[in-house]
């Protein structure tokens, strides 16, 4: 598990390329806000760095945030 929120993604990088040298599975990018202004590109960057999964901080629960939220992940 990589923590979005306290480094870059240049570190995140290299942590996984780390990770899957020592035969690491599943990766995982966590603490990533959601109220970012580049959400949606760091989540297209981690995905195309092979990052498995990523956890997005939430600040609301309401329908209108939740769909925002999930048009992050658009194609």
């Amino acid at each position: 598990i990589g923590s979005a929120r306290s480094t870059d993604l240049a570190t995140l990088r290299e942590g996984l390329a780390r990770f899957r040298d020592a035969g690491g599975g599943r990766a995982v990018a966590a603490n990533l806000a959601a109220n970012r202004a580049d959400a949606a590109d760091v989540l297209h960057e981690l995905g195309d760095a092979g990052f498995d999964d990523a956890v997005v901080i939430v600040e609301r629960h309401d329908d209108d945030e939740l769909a925002r939220v999930r048009a992050l992940v658009a194609p």
